[in-house]
């Protein structure tokens, strides 16, 4: 595969070049930082200011996700540092997010505060979000078990829909372009006297491209793989002196096209490989708070969420099912408690979580409760900083789970801060990892198995004035128990888990900005070691470098915001014998107000057209490339 090797693209570096030469030039304002001080939760389950944060926290605002060239949540996130995505050819297909080399079932993704995604397979369902539903983004690195529970051990994504009762407006978006690609949506948020209310619903299509080009693969067939997602979001909320009360519906759908094939021992081999497969993949999520301010110290809230996660196949990978159906629901309640002290803020809380799953194959338990506890402390002395969290879970599938973290941090200055880490955090195995029915071509699970378990560590320096920011981290993650499925060699290709797995992964990311009167420049870079800890090999699907540069200039009513980004190699197999070569994409993004209210809006990815690889595999010949280029272009207006 050399000629899928890294080979940067000289003539975006051409363009950027006096980008990075006028980076040298003095300073001015941002109009990044003309804004109000930014407040995020996820980081310590609390409203905090992000200049007040220890942890290394991301927040993207939908001003940023309007003016980015993404158009999924995973290609989004992959903008990010310390994050890569992978996906199966072109948007609509299941997205895999690696946050700092974890695996993306090490990721735990949040939806206003509630867990989505499929307790089988264990991953979030990060490619069922579409972006018009999604007014901000906070991304939490580093283990957070003390703080979430099961899967933080990459981090925490969470996602917070449009749903701001103080905001009132309209706003509609509407695109079309390569591939037969279209974006619409529509929201509307509004104040009746203590009412609050808003709506959003949009549909996201493409007829796709082929996503497997070889021929001599057992699962090719020469057709587009499309996809057509569609959503709808409400809520509605009451305030009453100092309380309030509110409901939050989500629903989603993403149709998609895909190629594959099925398993059948006693035909002997694959077969279904020309038929049309596709997957049908439901999200909805029903959301009740209640918080009420007890004092000028104590805040109080309940929450009580019902979330169902549905993935549908068809036809069937275990024959002779007709189609292939999972089915997670999630039933949620929490209370949690925020003090605050003239020593600082404390947190007491209680989670509650029922997780039961459906199928067409039979597993031998269906459903599993955790209950869990958890307590934070968050404070500031003069120039020092901690935050201090511990969690017990007690999970009735297997048994109870400890973690605690301890965070540091030291101002000498306004501008810099030295920050640490150190934290426990936990992975729940699955209801695929303990109970899958033996089923032989496919797989057999191992009620004998117990959570993966996790230690990490970091260290960084930050600086940030007005017109300039950069900051260094280092981690390191030692993952041990960690789950591994390997053939159980019966001839028939069936696999079975075990905790037989331990992962060293150790890295720096490097990310600044620069900001001028009308021209902003950023950087975030990556490397990384994630490997084995066994057998020295590279953890599959994660590159030892990767990063994003980008420049957004401003004259008058154009904003235009180029961007490379770009990885080195990646092996696609745990053996590491099949790799796919590093590439670097040129992509852009420019909007033209016409007037307060309208504006138009121009995507291009890929403008290249870089040939490189999305997937490979030597043992099923699979060949999947990467999104050529593509462009779309639309307008949006606000009421």
């Amino acid at each position: 595969m050399s000629n899928f090797r890294f080979s940067p693209q000289r003539a975006p570096v051409r363009l950027l070049l006096p980008v990075a030469l006028l980076a040298m030039q003095a300073p001015a304002q941002s109009y990044e930082t003309q804004s109000l001080p930014a407040v995020v939760v996820t980081a310590t389950r609390q409203e905090q200011l992000m200049s007040d944060l220890i942890a290394d926290v991301t927040l993207i605002s939908r001003e940023q996700i309007e003016r980015s060239t993404a158009r999924t949540l995973g290609e989004l996130l992959s903008e990010q540092i310390g994050i890569q995505m992978t996906r199966s050819g072109a948007p609509g297909t299941t997205e895999g997010i690696f946050i700092r080399g974890a695996n993306s079932n090490h990721t735990l993704f949040l939806v206003d505060g509630v867990r989505v995604g499929s307790a089988t397979a264990g991953t979030p369902s990060i490619d069922v979000i579409t972006l018009s539903q999604i007014d901000r983004v906070e991304i939490l690195r580093g283990g957070a078990s003390s703080l979430y529970g099961a899967d933080a051990i990459g981090g925490v994504i969470q996602v917070f829909t449009k749903s701001k009762s103080g905001a009132a407006g309209t706003t509609l978006s509407a695109g079309a372009g390569s591939y037969g690609s279209r974006d619409l949506s529509f929201s509307h948020s509004g104040n009746l006297d203590k009412f609050g209310y808003g709506i959003t619903f949009g549909e996201s299509a493409s007829r796709g491209i082929n996503v497997n080009t070889n021929s001599l693969a057992t699962n090719y067939n020469k057709d587009a793989d499309g996809f057509n997602a569609k959503n709808f979001s409400a809520y509605l909320t009451y305030k009453l002196n100092d309380a309030e009360v509110g409901y939050r519906l989500l629903v989603s759908r993403m149709f998609s096209r895909f190629d594959s094939a099925s398993y059948d021992a006693a035909f002997g081999g694959p077969y279904n490989a020309g038929s049309d497969w596709k997957n049908t993949h439901d999200v909805t999520s029903n959301n009740f708070w209640f918080k009420k301010k007890l004092s000028n110290r104590w805040e109080s809230s309940l929450t009580a969420s019902l979330m169902t996660d549905k993935f549908i196949t068809t036809p069937s990978s275990t024959y002779p099912n007709e189609q292939d159906m999972f089915q997670t629901t999630g039933n949620q309640f929490g209370w949690k408690n925020d003090y605050t002290s003239s020593v600082g803020k404390f947190l007491l809380g209680y989670d509650y979580l029922e997780q039961s799953i459906s199928s067409t194959n039979t597993f031998d338990r269906t459903s599993r409760i955790n209950n869990s506890v958890y307590a934070g402390y968050t404070a500031s002395f003069g120039k020092n900083a901690v935050q201090l969290n511990v969690r017990r879970d007690d999970n009735s599938q297997f048994g109870g789970k400890n973690t605690k973290s301890i965070s540091y941090a030291y101002r000498p200055t306004d501008a810099y801060k030295i920050f640490a880490s150190i934290g426990t955090s936990f992975k729940a195995p699955t209801f695929n990892d303990l109970y899958f029915p033996n089923i032989i071509g496919t797989g057999a699970g191992n009620p004998s198995l117990q959570p993966e378990s996790a230690l990490n560590r970091e260290l960084g320096l930050s600086y940030v004035n007005s017109a300039f920011s950069a900051t260094v981290t280092g981690f390191l993650n030692n993952v041990s128990n960690l789950i591994v499925w390997s053939d159980i060699g019966d001839g028939f290709y069936t696999y079975s888990p075990s905790n037989v797995g331990s992962a060293k992964i150790e890295g720096v990311e490097f990310s600044t900005r620069y900001a001028f009167t009308n021209l902003e420049v950023g950087l975030n870079l990556t490397a990384q070691s994630a490997t084995d800890a066994q057998t020295g090999k590279h953890l599959p699907l994660r590159s030892n470098n990767y990063g994003t540069l980008f420049a957004l200039y401003r004259n008058g009513d154009w904003k235009i915001r180029p961007e490379l980004t770009g990885q080195s190699q990646v092996f696609s197999d745990a053996a590491n014998t099949d790799s796919m070569g590093g590439f670097v994409l040129f992509n852009l993004a420019v909007e033209k107000s016409l007037d307060k209210k309208t504006t138009l809006w121009l995507k291009a990815k890929n403008i290249l057209d870089k040939n490189y690889l999305a997937f490979y595999s030597s043992s099923y010949k699979t060949l999947t490339p990467g999104m050529p280029a593509a462009v779309m272009v639309g307008v949006r207006h606000q009421f």
